[in-house]
């Protein structure tokens, strides 16, 4: 029999999908959205990063290669035609392309209508452009979206932040491979903690708190268990100390399922430490990040206890509400 088919539906590996909607949302009202779209895989890249780019003043800007700039002449002429939808930021990576909608009053159309129209502009804008390039005649980007939804007073913000460091990110990650093993994050100047992994993580605009109670029904429980597995389909970091064995089965989904994932632990790895093999390949991947409570190693007894599961819960708690522009990386 296979394996996956006696798994809990929450508990099994997810097919990720940009087709995927918020069901709860309605997608005509007013709200800001974030949206992802993803080259065309036969088509080239949109845009250019070289590592002498580092050096520059930031902030730092791709350079358009011809798609691109078929790009950005469409998408601003496109969403012009619309005066209830406000273009707020937006960046073209090399294989992908972020922007920040802000739709201002309730729309005849589903969001989906508006960003379709955006894509086949893009395409013919592409094609018309580059009409002697023979990779240029295949769409410009690939099938569906992901959209991010604004819920939280300072998720703006970091979006804003996050597509901005969008591309020094990625030159950092290509150049200097060391900057994901171990550092300290400063959280507004009050307190530090020590890290190792990709602490990339902490600039995702969404991150979820996974925080199980023994209080729950079991309406309650599964409705939480139903948010964690849809956080980890739209890519939020999920941030927990994983105490709990519910909390631990959403961690184990995660992992299956190529989410990312931040998780608070009592202790501090040594310099030359590495974290057990699952963990370090998860690292080596780019999707985990571990924050430890303490700065120096600290014995405790076997048993986890109220007190310091409710310190790492809070450090948790902690991580996942601060402001990216609260959180410092100290090398």
């Amino acid at each position: 029999m296979d394996l996956d088919s006696q798994l809990p539906v929450w508990y099994k590996p997810i097919s990720h999908s940009y087709l995927r909607r918020a069901l709860w949302h309605d997608y005509k009202s007013p709200c800001n959205y974030m949206i992802t779209l993803s080259k065309h895989p036969d088509q080239s890249n949109l845009s250019h990063l070289d590592t002498g780019m580092l050096t520059m003043p930031e902030p730092i800007y791709p350079k358009l290669l011809p798609t691109g700039m078929a790009i950005s002449r469409a998408f601003k002429i496109t969403i012009a035609k619309y005066p209830y939808i406000r273009l707020l930021k937006y960046v073209i990576m090399p294989d992908h392309m972020h922007f920040i909608l802000s739709v201002t009053k309730e729309t005849p159309e589903h969001l989906g209508f508006y960003i379709n129209s955006i894509k086949s502009a893009c395409t013919q804008e592409n094609w018309m452009r580059n009409a002697n390039c023979t990779i240029c005649h295949v769409p410009v980007f690939a099938e569906g979206y992901n959209d991010r939804i604004l819920t939280q007073a300072n998720q703006l913000n970091n979006w804003f932040h996050y597509i901005s460091e969008n591309p020094k990110r990625l030159l950092i990650k290509q150049s200097y491979p060391e900057y994901f093993q171990h550092a300290q994050i400063q959280i507004k100047h009050d307190e530090s903690h020590h890290i190792y992994g990709n602490h990339f993580l902490l600039s995702t605009p969404q991150r979820f708190w996974v925080k199980y109670s023994s209080a729950f029904s079991i309406k309650q429980k599964e409705e939480w268990r139903k948010r964690c597995i849809e956080e980890i389909e739209k890519e939020s970091v999920i941030v927990s100390a994983f105490i709990h064995p519910e909390e631990k089965k959403i961690l184990e989904s995660a992992i299956a399922s190529n989410g990312k994932i931040i998780q608070i632990v009592e202790n501090p790895l040594l310099h030359k430490e590495k974290p057990e093999k699952k963990r370090f390949y998860l690292c080596a991947e780019g999707r985990f990040l571990i924050i430890s409570l303490n700065q120096e190693i600290i014995k405790y007894d076997q048993h986890m206890t109220k007190p310091r599961a409710i310190l790492l819960n809070e450090l948790a708690k902690k991580i996942t509400c601060v402001p990216n522009e609260n959180l410092r990386i100290i090398h």
